[in-house]
């Protein structure tokens, strides 16, 4: 990498040619500092930490290395979830960040290392803290810091390329934000902005850069959750850099994707093959997500063994109700048992939290007390995994009780209509839809999404109109579950085409 050579460079010009001391402060992206950052990346924390301890000795004066070592705290933190360890490392930041501040304010690191910390940081705390009705104003000023920090290296060192790998993000994420907030906290930012910046970085990153595994992964987010872009996000997250290892990690994000695209063939593959590193940091949330997928396949055993595996051994708050929901639903389908369905439902109640709209979901469907209809839930987990056919069959061979029954007739015509969606028959995908619009409520989750996907259908077509008239449908109908996300992905598609001609 070419700044990597001139950053080398001028520093052996500084102390050779000017006679500055060799003990001063610098910013350097060494052997050892790739190392230890490639093996937090793995989760081998003991591993890298014992490389980070030697760094500080053996080259004390490299600045950057206090950056990398926060990465063991944000990625432990933000996997285990663990409140207490959150409290017990948190002081860890204030000393890191003078060690960093100790640097030469002249070097494109300066800032970006500060803007970096800043910006962990705040994320453990969302997490943390998600769900509280007071806002947490430290993470309020993390992220503000970090976005002026990040602002102002970009203007003093335009052809830095790292100050695009959060800022594309912040960009993008700015325009979910109320204007009469953006003004207030003097933010600007838009998806187009965001997705140009993060285009340009992922042009110029290669697997020497020190950073490249965090681009694709951004690059992969960002395609997936916010440009509408998920066969790009999921040849994206593929890229070498992230599947030439069985990092828990890379597994993590693959396994994320391809579920959301119903290659549930490709997640039960890739994580029956993981490694179990008795040196790496544990991570349960790879049960919870091989349970969900031999769930969708109807490999009920496996299901069982992964959901229990995680909700037994996760200390974490999140996703713990659903996959106590998802364990109801197993026991459903396989043995017919509504006692241990009750029961599983039961314990949705009991534990966890429900700051996330999975948990408030499974929350409130434990609370309705309502058994759902198995052959329409089958018909979900099918495909949910992408088993269109089998979904497809499995409705047909009991449409005329299901598209009949009060119950049962909105959800049916919903199903059936994102089914054809997947299989590329828009046409009858809207006449479902339309059917499901009709007969629901203006409450409904399923005229919600049903509008929601009518929308994508007609942007796909570059029917502007069309799409922009269902986008404002699907905002019009508040849902009793997932509203949030569903107005963010309508607002979104609605960005999109107010930012990108037809």
């Amino acid at each position: 990498m070419i700044h990597r050579v001139i950053c080398a460079l001028c520093f052996i010009c500084c102390v050779t040619t000017l006679g500055i001391s060799q003990d001063a402060p610098y910013y350097f992206e060494s052997s050892d500092i790739k190392i230890a950052y490639d093996l937090i990346f793995e989760l081998k924390m003991d591993s890298a930490a014992t490389i980070i301890e030697r760094i500080k000795k053996e080259d004390p004066h490299n600045k950057l290395v206090h950056h990398v070592e926060n990465y063991i705290d944000f990625l432990t933190l933000f996997i285990t979830e663990d409140d207490s360890l959150f409290h017990a490392l948190k002081t860890n930041k204030l000393s890191r960040m003078a060690e960093i501040r100790s640097g030469p304010a002249d070097s494109p690191y300066h800032r970006f290392c500060q803007a970096e910390v800043h910006l962990q940081w705040a994320l453990i705390r969302a997490k943390l803290n998600s769900g509280s009705f007071v806002p947490d104003i430290t993470m309020i000023n993390e992220i503000n810091t970090a976005y002026r920090l990040l602002e102002r290296n970009d203007q003093l060192f335009p052809a830095f390329i790292y100050n695009k790998k959060s800022l594309s993000l912040l960009h993008s994420l700015i325009s979910y934000i109320p204007q009469v907030l953006q003004k207030l906290f003097r933010v600007k930012g838009s998806l187009s902005l965001g997705q140009r910046e993060i285009q340009s970085l992922v042009k110029q990153t290669s697997a020497r850069n020190l950073f490249s595994k965090e681009v694709h992964a951004i690059h992969a987010y960002m395609l997936l959750h916010l440009f509408n872009a998920p066969q790009q996000a999921w040849d994206v997250i593929n890229h070498p850099e992230l599947t030439g290892s069985d990092s828990p990690l890379s597994l993590f994000l693959r396994s994320t994707i391809a579920l959301k695209l119903g290659k549930n063939e490709e997640v039960l593959e890739l994580l029956a093959s993981r490694s179990s590193d008795p040196g790496s940091l544990p991570f349960y949330f790879l049960d919870y997500l091989e349970g969900k997928a031999a769930l969708h396949k109807g490999n009920h055993t496996l299901a069982a063994e992964k959901l229990e595996r995680f909700v037994h051994h996760f200390k974490g708050k999140h996703f713990i109700k659903d996959a106590y929901q998802k364990l109801a639903w197993n026991a459903l389908i396989r043995d017919h048992d509504s006692d241990e369905y009750i029961h599983r439902m039961a314990q949705v109640k009991q534990h966890g939290a429900d700051d996330l709209e999975d948990d408030q979901q499974a929350l409130i469907d434990a609370k309705s007390k309502q058994i759902p209809n198995t052959q329409l839930l089958q018909a979900r987990l099918y495909f949910d995994g992408g088993y269109y056919t089998e979904a497809l069959d499995l409705l047909q061979s009991q449409q005329e009780t299901l598209k009949n029954q009060k119950a049962t007739r909105v959800e049916y015509h919903y199903r059936m209509g994102r089914i054809h969606q997947m299989q590329g028959s828009y046409a009858l995908s809207h006449q479902y839809y339309q059917e499901c619009l009709d007969r629901s409520s203006r409450r409904s989750f399923f005229g919600c999404h049903a509008a929601l996907q009518s929308g994508i259908i007609y942007e796909t077509q570059h029917q502007k109109d069309k799409a922009v008239e269902m986008y404002h449908r699907c905002k019009s109908i508040k849902s009793k579950k997932y509203r949030n996300q569903l107005h963010k992905k309508a607002q979104a598609g609605l960005d999109r085409i107010s930012s990108a001609p037809f």
